[in-house]
């Protein structure tokens, strides 16, 4: 046996901490305060998601206080934690996908790497089927839907019944002798939707998940062949109405139908005439406001006068081109070319001159300095060795003293002769670039000069061009006004000797067109009325026809609804899943110190389809679920509840109950010592709810409100 010691809980409705368990725990405090969130998260860690709620991650998501939150359980020689983020991508299209990853951790590791062997590990540890109640919510089910919890967590695992059983199944109830001889027809479709409703059963599915999958498909059916055969009985009564109307409506609408045509071959006439009018009378006005142009352009034309004085301009032209002046300074500026040549050519010998005598001096600088260097240590040491003056030399150093002092002077005349020579060739090079600056600033006065001279005569021919223009136009205005007056003349003649065409009235013929449309309008409605009384008759006449096929697909479709129902496979599975658990239950009750008779009951007197269960009393009168105490309901509850447990016989079994508030102070007492005697069937047993007590005998009491301020500083 496994016992969870530690539930963790990091980001989830607002709720970050770490519950630790005993085995047998019960959580109290007020509302809010997270009892509910814990036991969540045991599921969440164990499932991967909610027991009861929606198993996929973005929908576990929901419960989390942040972009991530993690669930963890831990034993004394395993713990695991279960992560979920959220993960916001772009797409393709430029929109914003939001997904939620998951992620494992197991600890201690035995070299799982993929999620799917990390669940396979969890699984092995602990298994995976925690028992949750919500005791609040049971309390307030319908029986349909206490059915259904109690049907998920027993499970159908009957190894002998297969897809291939519930054929033949189906096929002894309802493919019976007196139908194949009876109703040929009904028994044929019959045939083909049990073969149908088989194929909502896929062959991967146990014979739980394959018998909801065809009782759902059936249902959607039945409900449809329900509506099939109203609609089919309306349509019979309705034909018996219509059916008088047809021969009028034959005949009236042969002669709408003709009426309409010549109506609508009268209208295209009209409306074709009315177009080429209508473009005729928009032709005659553009010629007409044309006409209005041309006049008024030759009116304006013969009043106009040239407003140039030829004589003004012929004197502002001779004035302008006497400020034309030429410029070339190419002779000048090559004299100046030459010269700078001529410049930089004996230059050239004086600097090179110059830099040997530079290097030379400072060569001879570097000797002097180095001679008077070893004179100076020669002569500052006695009685030693110039080396080294820790050793005795009396050696006799004057001869040395005078060569060196002698050489010094010589140098030092021969340094002085190159500084004044370099002197004398750096004033010759300088000169050089006085004069060679003073040639490049006359090449570009001369350069200037040219350009300004150019620009200045540009100026001068443009404003010449602008004069002889207007001078052109003013010696040709009486010729072009006088050709342009002769050509407006000519098109205006043109126009005015066109002929006209005739147009009819064209309100006349608008209103004809209006009159017409009218009249097709009601005669289109008419016999849209027609043909739809015509079709309606017709489409109820199919109706009949199929009327007899709609009936057969609901009698069969509720026949085959009952066949998979309670009163049918489903209730024979039901009975063979809790029928051999009955006598587990029953001995549940009675370790937990309960000596009536557990029932269950899946058909009423009447045939009815019901899921009800409870306890027969001291008389034996039977006492359904709902007729018991809040104490005896819970205590009946756990005992089905460990019965599922013993059954799945998962590794670590967990029992976890909450909202118990509605026990009074006389059922808790006897729930919590009925947990008590059962208590070694189960590792952990938890309860939670608001209830006011402090110590609970067998129990570990963990009062969240007293750690609610620790709680909420680590969430």
């Amino acid at each position: 046996m496994v016992k969870i010691s530690s539930i963790l809980l990091k980001n989830i409705k607002g709720q970050s901490n770490t519950q630790m368990l005993t085995g047998k725990d019960i959580l109290i405090g007020s509302n809010g305060i997270g009892k509910t969130t814990r036991l969540q998260a045991l599921g969440i860690a164990l499932l991967g998601y909610v027991p009861g709620k929606g198993k996929k991650s973005d929908e576990t998501f929901k419960l989390s206080s942040s972009d991530n939150m993690m669930v963890g359980l831990g034993t004394n020689d395993f713990n695991f934690t279960r992560e979920f983020k959220k993960k916001v991508s772009k797409s393709k299209d430029g929109s914003t996908k939001i997904s939620i990853q998951q992620d494992l951790n197991v600890s201690p590791s035995k070299g799982e790497s993929k999620i799917n062997e990390k669940e396979a590990r969890i699984l092995s540890e602990l298994g995976s089927f925690p028992v949750m109640l919500d005791f609040n919510e049971f309390l307030s089910l319908s029986d349909s839907k206490r059915r259904e919890f109690i049907y998920n967590l027993a499970g159908f695992k009957s190894e002998d019944w297969t897809k291939e059983k519930a054929k033949q199944y189906l096929e002894k109830q309802l493919l019976t002798v007196e139908l194949e001889i009876n109703n040929p027809e009904q028994f044929e479709i019959m045939e083909q939707l049990i073969a149908d409703v088989l194929k909502e059963y896929p062959e991967k599915y146990d014979i739980s998940m394959g018998l909801q999958s065809m009782i759902d498909w059936t249902k959607t059916k039945l409900s449809y062949w329900n509506d099939e055969k109203k609609r089919s009985a309306a349509a019979v009564q309705k034909i018996g109405e219509l059916k008088n109307k047809l021969t009028e409506t034959d005949r009236n609408l042969k002669a709408n139908k003709e009426q309409l045509e010549e109506l609508q071959t009268k209208l295209i006439t009209i409306e074709k005439q009315i177009s080429e009018d209508t473009q005729k009378k928009k032709n005659i006005d553009a010629r007409l406001k044309k006409i209005e142009q041309l006049k008024q352009a030759i009116a304006d034309e013969q009043l106009k006068v040239c407003s140039i004085n030829a004589g003004e301009i012929e004197n502002k032209i001779k004035n302008l081109k006497v400020g034309i002046k030429s410029v070339d300074n190419k002779e000048k500026i090559k004299t100046v070319d030459d010269e700078i040549l001529k410049i930089q050519y004996e230059d050239e010998p004086i600097i090179k001159d110059k830099d040997e005598v530079k290097i030379k001096g400072i060569e001879l600088a570097a000797q002097i300095k180095a001679n008077q260097e070893t004179l100076d240590r020669v002569k500052n040491v006695k009685d030693c060795c110039v080396l080294d003056k820790r050793i005795a030399c009396n050696k006799d150093f004057s001869k040395f003293i005078e060569y060196t002092e002698g050489k010094i002077k010589t140098l030092t005349v021969q340094k002085q002769i190159l500084a004044d020579t370099y002197k004398e060739l750096n004033g010759k090079d300088i000169a050089f670039n006085e004069r060679y600056k003073k040639l490049e600033a006359d090449k570009k006065a001369l350069e200037n000069e040219e350009v300004q001279a150019n620009r200045t005569n540009n100026s001068i021919t443009a404003d010449i061009n602008t004069l002889e223009k207007s001078l052109n136009e003013a010696k040709s205005f009486d010729t072009l006004k006088a050709e342009k007056i002769a050509r407006l003349n000519e098109e205006l003649s043109k126009l005015q000797n066109e002929p006209i065409e005739a147009i009819a009235p064209l309100d006349v013929l608008e209103k004809q067109c209006e009159s017409i449309r009218l009249n097709t309008k009601t005669l289109n409605e008419k016999i849209d009325e027609q043909e739809k009384a015509k079709t309606t008759l017709s489409n109820l006449k199919s109706s009949m026809i199929d009327s007899k096929t709609a009936e057969y697909n609901y009698i069969n479709f509720k026949s085959i609804d009952e066949a998979l129902g309670a009163k049918g496979l489903q209730g024979k599975l039901m009975k063979e899943t809790l029928e051999p658990i009955q006598n587990d239950i029953q001995l549940n009750l009675n370790a937990m110190g309960i000596n009536h008779e557990f029932y269950f009951s899946t058909e009423s007197e009447g045939g009815k389809e019901i899921f009800q269960f409870g306890w027969k009393n001291d008389f034996g009168d039977k006492r359904n679920f709902d007729a018991l105490s809040t104490g005896q309901q819970l205590m009946l509850l756990i005992a089905i509840l460990i019965t599922f447990i013993e059954k799945s016989n998962p590794k670590c079994k967990i029992l976890a109950i909450d909202n118990i508030e509605n026990l009074d102070s006389k059922n808790f007492p006897k729930v919590i010592d009925g947990l008590n005697k059962i208590s070694d069937k189960l590792d952990n047993i938890i309860l939670s709810g608001v209830v006011d007590v402090s110590e609970v005998e067998g129990f570990k009491v963990w009062n969240l409100d007293e750690a609610g301020v620790e709680n909420e500083q680590s969430a």
